[in-house]
This record gives C-alpha cells, sequence and structure tokens, in this order.
C-alpha cells in the first residue's frame, strides 16, 4: 500500500479515544484551520496526537505535527462530502445513531453504577496469586439447559458414573470416549463460572449445575497442582497487575450478577407458549447474512404471532412484536449462541433489564455528561467516515479492458494446484477399525459406512466427505493420497487416539480459475488499486469548493506534556 495514502481509516484512529484524553486539554485552545464553517482548535490537535502516541511511538517534530494537522483538514473535508450524500440523514445513518445513543447510555450506566462500585481486597489478590500458579485437572459433563442438567447431577448423586453419563451427553468422540475429562487448566482458560467452581472445589468433589456460555456444566475435579515455592516477595512483585485483572473479573462478574439480579426484581415471566412458538419460527444459526433484513421485516413472522404476549415485567410486558423492535439494536453474534428455548428466554429477559438500564441512565442524567456527548460525537464520525469511503470505493469505475489485463498480468493468482477430493471415517477402537476395514474389502459403500459409524459427526452426516486438499493442506501424507487411484480407500491410518479410513473420490489437475470466477475479486482488487487516487482527487475538488486556512505557524509553539 501506499504509504502517503490520505486514508480515512487513519482519520478513525485519530477520533476513537478521543474523550479519553480531551479533559487534560485546555478549553481557550487557539484555532489552527478553518474549513469552511468548521474549525480545528488546539485542543483537537493534542487530543488526536496524544491519542496517536498512545498507538505507537514516533518523533514529535514539525513533520509529525504538520501530517496530523492535515489529517484533521482532510476529515473535516470528508464529513462535509458525507453530508452532501446523505450518508448521516438516511434509515441506516438513522440506525446507526440510535444504536450509539443505546449503547452511550448503557456505557455510561455500567461504568457508574457498576463498575465504580467494585472493590478488591487483599484476599481476593492472594487468591488469585495462588490460583495463577494452581493447574486443575478435571473432567465435566454438559448439558444445554437447566432440566436437563439437574437430571444428570441427580443420576450422579444416584451413583451414575461420568463415565456412563459421558457416552449419552457428547457428540465429540474424545469426551465420549474418556468420560468428559478436560485435563489441566489453569486462569483464564476456562468459562469464569466454571473457573470460579472449580478452583473452590476439592479433590474428588462434584458441583451441583453451574451456568456457562450456552448451557450447563458439572465439575469433577480429579486433581490440584500448587506451585510448592510462592513467596510473599513475588506476591508483591506482582501485587498491582493481579490488582488490575481482579478488577476486570470482578466487573464482568459484577454485570452478569446485575442482570440476574434485576431480572428477580423486575418479576420477568416469558409466556412458555408464546416463547416455543418464536423459537420454532427463527433460523437463529443462520441469521448472520441475512440478520438486519430480519429484524427490520420481522420476514417469516406471523403477525398473529408479532400481536401475541411473550413477556410480562413489573412495570409493563411485551408482545413478539415489542420484543423484535427491542431486538434490532442487537448484533447477530447475540443471536448465533441461541440453541434452545431456554437461551431464548435468557436473550428475551436481558433485553427487560437492557430496557430498565435504559430508562435508568436517562432519569439520571446520564445523556448531559460530557464523556457521553464525547462517545456520540466520535463514534458518529467513526461511522459517517466509513460510509463514505466505502461509497467512494464502490463507485469507482473498472472497464472492462482493465479486468482482462488484471487477469491476464496476475494470471499465477489465479491457479489452483493439484487437489484430492476425500472421505474418511473415524472410530476410536481396534476393534471397530477392523469391523470397517472388513466390511470395506467385502464391497460396502463408503458413505453409508461413514454415516453409520464415523465419530466424527460433521463429516459423518455428509456421508464422510471432507472436502478436496493441496498437497500442502495434507503435509506428510498428501503424496501417498494423490498416488492412489480415484475410488480407492486406505487405513486404518492411526492418529493420536483414532483409527481414520480415507477413500479417494477423485483427483483435480492444476487449473486456472476462469475469469468469470474470479471477475468480483479483480474488481475490489482493482478498487482499492484505485482508492488512493480516488481519495486524493476528492480531496483535491473539496479544497477548492471549501474555503480551507491552516495555520500551520502555531503548531510550533503548541506544548505538549512530557511524557504523554
Amino acid at each position: 500500500m501506499n504509504s502517503n495514502r490520505y486514508t480515512i481509516i487513519i482519520f478513525l484512529l485519530i477520533s476513537i479515544f478521543m474523550w479519553q484524553c480531551s479533559r487534560s486539554v485546555p478549553e481557550n485552545a487557539s484555532i489552527l484551520a478553518t474549513i469552511g464553517t468548521e474549525t480545528i482548535t488546539e485542543t483537537d490537535f493534542i487530543t488526536a496526537f496524544l491519542h496517536l502516541k498512545q498507538k505507537g511511538s514516533f518523533q514529535d517534530n514539525g513533520q509529525t505535527r504538520r501530517q496530523i494537522l492535515g489529517q484533521l483538514v482532510r476529515q473535516k473535508l470528508f464529513l462535509t462530502e458525507a453530508q452532501k450524500r446523505n450518508l448521516t440523514t438516511d434509515a441506516i445513518a438513522r440506525f446507526e445513531r440510535e444504536r450509539l445513543t443505546i449503547q452511550g447510555l448503557l456505557n455510561e450506566y455500567y461504568t457508574h453504577e457498576i463498575a465504580a462500585k467494585i472493590t478488591v481486597t487483599e484476599a481476593e489478590l492472594k487468591d488469585y496469586f495462588i490460583r495463577f500458579n494452581t493447574r486443575i485437572k478435571a473432567r465435566h459433563l454438559y448439558a444445554p439447559t437447566r432440566d436437563r442438567a439437574d437430571s444428570l447431577y441427580q443420576l450422579l448423586k444416584k451413583g451414575a458414573s461420568f463415565a456412563q453419563l459421558a457416552r449419552n451427553v457428547f457428540t465429540d468422540p474424545v469426551l465420549r470416549r474418556n468420560g468428559g475429562l478436560i485435563g489441566y487448566f489453569t486462569v483464564d482458560e476456562m468459562h469464569p463460572n466454571f473457573e470460579d467452581v472449580a478452583f473452590h472445589l476439592k479433590k474428588g468433589e462434584i458441583s451441583a449445575p453451574v451456568k456457562i456460555a450456552g448451557g450447563y456444566s458439572i465439575i469433577k475435579v480429579e486433581d490440584k497442582i500448587v506451585n510448592p515455592l510462592l513467596t510473599e516477595s513475588e506476591f508483591l512483585r506482582k501485587k498491582e497487575q493481579l490488582r488490575r485483572y481482579v478488577k476486570f473479573r470482578k466487573r464482568q462478574q459484577a454485570a452478569a450478577h446485575f442482570v440476574e439480579k434485576q431480572r428477580q426484581t423486575l418479576q420477568v415471566e416469558v409466556n412458555p407458549q408464546t416463547l416455543l412458538q418464536l423459537f420454532h419460527q427463527i433460523d437463529f444459526q443462520h441469521m448472520q447474512n441475512g440478520w438486519q433484513r430480519f429484524m427490520m421485516e420481522r420476514s417469516g413472522i406471523p403477525q398473529e404471532l408479532q400481536n401475541a404476549s411473550l413477556v410480562t415485567f413489573k412495570g409493563g410486558s411485551w408482545t413478539v412484536g415489542t420484543f423484535l423492535e427491542k431486538a434490532r439494536f442487537t448484533s447477530p453474534k447475540e443471536w448465533r449462541w441461541i440453541r434452545y428455548p431456554e437461551n431464548l428466554e435468557e436473550f428475551i429477559a436481558g433485553l427487560v433489564v437492557r430496557e430498565f438500564m435504559l430508562n435508568e441512565a436517562r432519569k439520571k442524567g446520564f445523556h448531559k455528561l460530557a464523556s457521553y456527548q464525547q462517545y456520540i460525537h466520535d463514534h458518529w464520525q467513526d461511522f459517517v467516515l466509513q460510509r463514505l469511503e466505502d461509497s467512494i470505493q464502490a463507485n469507482i469505475p473498472v472497464p472492462e479492458d482493465s479486468i482482462l489485463a488484471y487477469y491476464q498480468r496476475y494470471q499465477d493468482k489465479f491457479v489452483l494446484p493439484e487437489r484430492v477430493c476425500l472421505s474418511e471415517i473415524v472410530v476410536t477402537t481396534a476393534a471397530q477399525a477392523k469391523m470397517v476395514q472388513r466390511l470395506l474389502k467385502q464391497g460396502a459403500d463408503f458413505a453409508a459406512l461413514a454415516r453409520e459409524y464415523s465419530q466424527r459427526t460433521v463429516s459423518a452426516q455428509r456421508g464422510g466427505y471432507l472436502g478436496c486438499f493441496t498437497r500442502n493442506q495434507l503435509q506428510a501424507v498428501g503424496e501417498a493420497f494423490f498416488r492412489q487411484p480415484e475410488g480407492s480407500w486406505v487405513g486404518p491410518l492411526q492418529q493420536k487416539s483414532f483409527f481414520v479410513f480415507f477413500k479417494i473420490n477423485r483427483k483435480l489437475p492444476q487449473e486456472v480459475q476462469p475469469l468469470e470466477t474470479v471477475r468480483e475479486d479483480i474488481i475490489a482488487a482493482y478498487r482499492y488499486m484505485k482508492m488512493d487516487a480516488a481519495l486524493q482527487q476528492l480531496e483535491n475538488r473539496l479544497r477548492r469548493e471549501i474555503p480551507v486556512t491552516v495555520h500551520w505557524e502555531r503548531l510550533r509553539s503548541i506544548t505538549l506534556k512530557r511524557g504523554e
């Protein structure tokens, strides 16, 4: 990439944390530049400089200062252009503005009502010091719902073993075989709730169901190994680092506890019948591509269901339609973890609590705080500038002869090497491997055996099909597969604790991808290469249209704090 490119991304970096630095900057700063009716002050410059200084080291000299001020001038010019292009007032912009308003209020509520109340005691620091020097060996049983977890816990209390139950609850062949054994772990390697419970269990103890992401775990501690050489001096040396970490962890936990406690205080009750109807109407795992359209149009949700009562709480109630309206300002990532009705119920309750937090934030006047206003200002600029860049890039014309010339010049980029297309059967015991081998020799269908016996669920559902691979992707075993004829199989090959059979479905020769296959990739690459010129051209035009005055000489008199 050209180092002189005036990218809007650079401008975004300047403003992201502006509010964090701005409080230490004098209010009566002089004006460094005027762009139409807009100005850039000494305050703006120092804020940008300090933020970039946080990102990486560079020399504070005349050239650096001129570059930063120049970037701020261009930022103002591009924001003016974005307004002219209606990028700040259309439906997408209005949605983003409302989303930022919600997020900003939630940030302020969390900061003032939850995070600010967190304290760290000396006992907690010593507890985590020991944790960081401890490794725990454990096994667990997973359940997607609380009812299922409670059922497993009762079976354990009646004498069932982890080994017996693991064969029923896990699809992963390793966990099924080893009774849910996950080996050794320490701090930050498991879900925080899982970790907390495991560290407080004694060797041999079994926990009640523990809430984790996406379900519940029942934990049994098999072993604990504590570093025997812990010293007071080592604790004191790491004390402040521990304090920062413990405060971070406690803030996470406090947020989760707040939501759960507030759910009880608000007496949130979800209608089970409506919940099930809604759950079966939404394909949660495949919403990512069409998520925003779904949230805007509610496609596939019958009007009768939208009008149905979904949740009641202290002081109000929501229909399905109201819930979907509130849920517009969530993300696809938040929806994808919903796999069972219980997950959806938690999600709905969480939105009710979120609405409570927003109302309380407004009552407390958090929307009037300077930090809130700065958050909205900075992130709104980020959004607008990114939209402008996307708009510019999408409208760079790409001549047909340029597409063809690029394809011919860089044809080596579009060469697919030789590939072999494979299927697999994975079993866990030598006896199973011998049985599968005997059936294959007798002419049994490879795909049918994979569906019936393979322990790798994802490929088994496709008749064992894995895909097509190059020699490099297959590494050491690659050459052997390429020597085999199409339709043949090899195995069993032992891979750790598994026995694997492979079928060579077909072999694909090296080939150049046709132009139409890579056409969109070429267009994107061409436009990327032309962005430097497009941005510079836009800047030149704006400078002709908008009066710009820059007082470069004033940069020399700006004093920055030492050490900043």
